[in-house]
């Protein structure tokens, strides 16, 4: 059949009612009537999981398409940012802030905040180390906290699941002493390449 190109973004918002997302995507274009989407998204008892976010979608398809793409994660639009191995903290701040345009500031400011952001106590209020390399889906609407935290998050759970807290103490060491050499040595022998 005859595809339409072209699309549009829409945002769903935390606790937007199926009437709300349905009048958001006809003033898009995305749907032709609230009415087929409300009706096809009552039959769909997965439509309560639509989740909120900015979804990227074609325009003019079915009520039913529109359904399955809110809850399909891949129509999410989010910013992928690439944070590689031994680089320090200000690097990463600088990254963070030119991949996903939330000002340098806010991460600074956000830093200041170790609880905000999960930072253990034994870090002692200093993210060298603890901002995991990994490559990263942010959501939009993501905030310099919200991304800190999900880094800092993962860096506890491969900790954890690396047993590093148990290793470190059973040699009289903090698991943040060991990572700080780990990450220097890094750093000096990725100099040492170049």
């Amino acid at each position: 059949g005859f595809e339409w190109s072209g699309s549009a973004q829409i945002e769903v918002f935390e606790g937007a009612t199926l009437a709300q997302i349905g009048n958001t995507l006809k003033d898009k274009g995305i749907v032709a009537s609230v009415d087929a989407f409300t009706k096809a998204a009552t039959e769909n008892p997965d439509s309560q999981k639509i989740a909120p976010g900015i979804y990227s979608m074609p325009l003019q398809i079915s009520a039913e398409r529109a359904i399955s793409l809110l809850l399909d994660p891949a129509s999410k639009v989010t910013k992928k940012v690439v944070i590689p191995e031994g680089k320090r903290a200000s690097w990463v701040l600088d990254t963070l802030s030119s991949q996903t345009g939330i000002p340098l500031a806010d991460f600074q400011a956000a830093i200041k905040v170790p609880a905000s952001i999960d930072l253990p106590d034994y870090a002692k209020g200093n993210v060298e180390g603890f901002l995991f390399p990994a490559t990263y889906e942010f959501p939009p609407n993501a905030t310099a906290t919200t991304v800190l935290k999900t880094m800092v998050d993962k860096y506890l759970d491969v900790a954890d699941s690396l047993g590093l807290d148990a290793a470190a103490k059973a040699r009289g060491f903090s698991a943040y002493q060991i990572l700080t050499v780990a990450s220097l040595l890094e750093v000096e022998i990725g100099r040492a390449h170049v």
